[in-house]
Order: structure tokens, then C-alpha cells, then sequence
């Protein structure tokens, strides 16, 4: 060791391998092949460095496990809670059904099933087109046509207040991350801060145009309005202010943001379809806010005349899922941008699908038949992958440094940027 310390001094650094180069070099092919092969839908249920990974489309959740007929007018909204134990979904009837998903995954289908349904909540004057649940998933705020945002206890199923403000249609709201405030947006070109305890409206927020939707990164720090008039403005919550605005090349009906609080998947429309040479002309965005630049595009799904939104979805958001005005759901390849699904199912045009926060496996779509539909992945390997039920028995390896060594941990680990010794960041199983 001290005659190769010594002969560094005489060799060029460029010359070099720079230090623990073996394991960077391990590391990004096994990021390489999870990416390339969509990893965990693939054939393999371990990644392994003595062959490459391959997709598997069966573990795509593709089967339609319930079909939720619960409404009697068509299904504008759906919304998993963040815990995963419940599914809302909005209606044209008026009426908000919160679904017991332990019941959904036990067999029960129909409103009949006193145990599937948790609640259904009624009180809008007019059409819920919009759900959003606390960050603690204790209530649950509905938008509707009345003009109105319900607050409801999801623990007793009761109003807690209403929020009586806006003028025209409530388009969206969105929660703060600390839960005591939230953000409406409305037909009324008006944005609106909610004290969520006394129904007051903290603060305001200038708009010219109609709002379509709004989004709120994670910490809070950026709110994102899409308006009729084909824009998106990102303001900076502290300051108040638009901080940068994009402008759209047809109208706007929804958008979502990705967990990286950059990724803004926008969904547009010409609003006529005479303005469409061809209905799969329809076009899915991804913006990244902070540049406000437009970065891929996806397209093969209808929008013409509806609010279609759509959403990202899967093990690390590696999809993107959407509805349609052809009655099928679409997923896309989030990288790629290739169409890898187009499921059927519902009768009539599908407004809105929820990918499960807690159940990359797991998606519901709302239809205007009525319906929602819960579909998953009909292989059992990669549902114990996600539940965390996987034989931890064989062989496994990880990294020490540059050198390689072999034991019975379960997993690869790599030294963490925390620098202490006994803290390991998990990278991934080993075969």
C-alpha cells in the first residue's frame, strides 16, 4: 500500500481511477437496468448483477379488480388518502363516497356492503367536481358547482364547515402541508387562503383569468395555477407573487405535480373537436417549473370536449396515467414517453384516475358511467414485492469501500453522505 501511495505522486491524476470507482460503477448499472426494464415490473423480483432485468407488462396493473358502483350520475373525481385506506370519488349527483379499500381488496363491491362503504357525504347544491384530503387525512374538503367547499370528519362522516366565499364554480383547493390552511381556486378569477379552523380567508392571490386547477409542492413554498386563459403561474407562497408563468398551446383543463415538485403534468384541449385534425392529435405536458420550460409530451388518448385529468403513478412515479374521452385508461412510460397500456372497462369517458400513494400496484379511475374502477397487478410476486414479503434467505452482496464482500443482509447497501460508519443507504436486493 505505501509503494502504490508513493507511485501516485508520480502518475498523472488524469491518469488515475478516482477512488472507490468500482462501486460508482456497480451502482449506475444497477440504476441503468432498474430504469431500462421499469424495475419491479419485470420478469426478476431481485435485480442481479449476473444478468439483466426484463420487463414484464403482466405486472403492470392492468386488472380490473372492483368495479365501485356506488353514484347515480357520473364520477368527476377520484382521491386515495395518503394512508392508502380509503378511496374518495365525487359525483355529478352531488354526493362524495368515501371507500373502505381494506373492504374493496376483501371482495366487497356495492354500496349493499355496509363495511365498503365508510360514508357517503351529501350537502353540495350542486355538482362535486373536486376532493382533496388533509394532510393527516382527518377531513376531507369537496369542491362543487354551488359555488361551495364542505369541510367533512372523516372520522364521524359529519360537516365541520363550509367555506362561502367565491362567486362561480370552486375548480380545485389544495392543503398546506401543516395542515391548517388551504388554497381554493375558482371560475371567479379568484385564489383564496382558507384558515381551515374558522372558515376565514387568510390571503388572496391575483388572477386575470378564470382558474382551472391548482397544485402546491410539497413544502408548501410554490402554488401553481392553470387558468383558462392557457396559463401557468407558479407563485412563491411567502411572497405572494408569481414568481414565473408559461403560457399553454391550447386550453387547459387539469394538472398534477410530481413528488420532485418540478415535473407539472398538464393536460390540454382544443375545447372543440373541430379544432383537432384528428382526436388522437390530444396532447399530455410536462413542464418543469422551475426552468418553465416544456419537456415531453405525451400523446395516443382523446380530449376534445371534457375535463380529463390525469396523473403520475407507479413504483417512484415511473408512470404516467390518464383518462380518456375514448373510454379507455391510458399509461405511459414516464421517461420515454411510450404508450404501454390501454385498458378497458368503462362505457362512457373516463374524467379522472388516482394512482395509490401507498400501493404502486394499485389505480382508480371515475367514470362518467358511473363508476369507478379499481384495477392492479394480477402477479402475486410483485405484490409481496411491495409488501415487503419477500424471501430475505439467499445469497445476497454489498459494498465496502471498493471491495466486495458477501453476507446474509438482504439488501445492497452503500455508505450514506452522513459520514457514519454504521449508517448504509439501501440500494437495492441481490439475488
Amino acid at each position: 500500500m505505501k509503494v502504490l501511495e508513493r507511485l501516485r505522486g508520480y502518475i498523472p491524476h488524469a491518469h488515475l481511477l478516482q477512488e472507490n470507482r468500482l462501486e460508482t460503477l456497480l451502482v449506475q448499472a444497477i440504476q441503468l437496468q432498474k430504469r431500462i426494464a421499469k424495475f419491479p415490473y419485470t420478469k426478476q423480483t431481485r435485480v442481479c448483477l449476473l444478468e439483466d432485468l426484463e420487463h414484464e407488462p403482466e405486472k403492470l396493473p392492468s386488472k380490473a379488480l372492483h368495479t365501485l358502483d356506488g353514484h347515480k350520475d357520473e364520477v368527476w373525481f377520484v382521491q386515495f388518502s395518503h394512508n392508502g385506506q380509503y378511496l374518495a370519488s365525487g359525483s355529478k349527483d352531488r354526493s362524495v363516497i368515501i371507500w373502505n379499500c381494506a373492504r374493496v381488496y376483501a371482495g366487497a363491491i356495492r354500496e349493499s356492503d355496509p363495511d365498503a362503504v365508510r360514508y357517503r357525504l351529501e350537502g353540495h347544491e350542486g355538482d362535486v367536481c373536486f376532493l382533496a384530503w388533509s394532510p393527516d387525512d382527518t377531513r376531507l374538503l369537496s369542491c362543487g358547482s354551488d359555488a361551495s367547499i364542505l369541510m367533512w370528519d372523516v372520522g364521524c362522516g359529519e360537516e365541520v364547515r363550509a367555506f362561502k366565499k367565491h362567486t362561480k364554480q370552486v375548480m380545485a383547493c389544495v392543503w398546506m402541508p401543516h395542515g391548517r390552511s388551504f388554497f381554493s381556486g375558482s371560475s371567479d378569477k379568484k385564489i383564496f387562503e382558507w384558515d381551515a379552523a374558522i372558515g376565514e380567508t387568510i390571503s388572496s392571490y391575483p388572477i386575470s383569468s378564470p382558474v382551472m386547477d391548482l397544485v402546491l409542492s410539497k413544502d408548501g413554498k410554490r402554488l401553481v395555477c392553470c387558468d383558462s386563459d392557457r396559463k401557468i403561474t407558479v407563485f412563491d407562497t411567502d411572497s405572494q407573487r408569481p414568481i414565473r408563468c408559461m403560457t399553454e398551446t391550447m386550453y387547459i383543463t387539469s394538472c398534477s405535480l410530481a413528488h420532485d415538485g418540478i415535473s407539472l403534468l398538464v393536460n390540454i384541449t382544443s375545447g372543440s373537436p373541430d379544432q383537432l385534425k384528428n382526436a388522437l392529435d390530444s396532447e399530455i405536458h410536462v413542464w418543469d417549473i422551475e426552468t418553465g420550460k416544456l419537456v415531453k409530451k405525451f400523446t395516443g388518448f382523446e380530449q376534445c370536449r371534457y375535463v380529463i385529468r390525469g396523473c403520475f403513478g407507479g413504483h417512484e412515479q415511473m408512470f404516467v396515467l390518464c383518462g380518456s374521452e375514448d373510454k379507455l385508461v391510458h399509461v405511459w412510460d414516464r421517461e420515454t414517453g411510450k404508450l404501454l397500456l390501454r385498458l378497458e372497462g368503462h362505457t362512457q369517458t373516463v374524467n379522472s384516475v388516482a394512482w395509490s400513494p401507498v400501493d404502486p400496484q394499485l389505480f382508480a379511475s371515475g367514470s362518467d358511467d358511473g363508476t369507478v374502477i379499481v384495477r392492479t397487478s394480477s402477479s402475486p410476486s410483485l405484490r409481496d414485492f411491495f409488501s415487503g414479503q419477500m424471501l430475505t434467505n439467499a445469497l445476497f452482496m454489498f459494498l465496502d469501500g471498493p471491495f466486495l464482500r458477501k453476507c446474509r443482509c438482504g439488501v445492497l447497501i452503500q455508505k450514506s453522505e452522513v459520514h457514519k460508519p454504521t449508517s448504509w443507504r439501501v440500494l437495492c436486493k441481490l439475488k
